[in-house]
């Protein structure tokens, strides 16, 4: 699972769906799904989480096998 953050902005939202054309399993860590939705491709996993939230953040790169930042205030 590829995890991108900063998601639904400009670059990762383009990189979002560049690797999802690929075919890659990508998760996009967002802070409000319906906005989400509405920016990004159907069938992307998305998945709530905040910078401020330290452990939802945590859990989210734990999990990831290739986390990418694409967040302009990381």
């Amino acid at each position: 699972m590829i995890l991108v953050t900063g998601a639904t902005g400009h670059v990762g939202r383009a990189v979002v769906c560049r690797l999802a054309s690929l075919g890659h399993d990508v998760v996009a860590m967002v802070r409000d799904v319906q906005a989400a939705s509405r920016r990004l491709p159907s069938g992307i996993a998305l998945r709530v989480a905040d910078y401020e939230d330290a452990s939802a953040f945590d859990e989210l790169y734990a999990a990831s096998s290739d986390p990418w930042n694409f967040s302009a205030s990381a």
